[in-house]
């Protein structure tokens, strides 16, 4: 994939499916979930979300230098979803 999606682009696109909420109250929730994830992850606990899939930290304790890495393992109907949505 050569594209990317950022939290500007994901809190525009929240703010373009909710409408009717205040966009403060998008932001603060876009933030509060993100950093709900990054809060988590840094206690070095995994992050699942349903639906979704697992963000889970893993450590290299044989590197010289502390390391820290991060596996994404996506949900089957995440999985399913993407594989719909690209191109021929």
């Amino acid at each position: 994939m050569t594209d990317s999606f950022n939290k500007k682009e994901l809190l525009e696109r929240v703010i373009e499916l909710n409408r009717e909420l205040p966009n403060e109250l998008l932001r603060q929730a876009v933030d509060l979930l993100l950093g709900a994830i990054g809060d988590g992850l840094a206690e070095g606990r995994e992050v699942c979300l349903r639906g979704f899939g697992r963000f889970i930290p893993r450590y290299y304790p044989r590197a010289k230098t502390k390391k820290l890495g991060l596996l994404f393992h996506p949900s089957p109907r995440l999985r399913f979803k993407v594989s719909e949505e690209e191109e021929p």
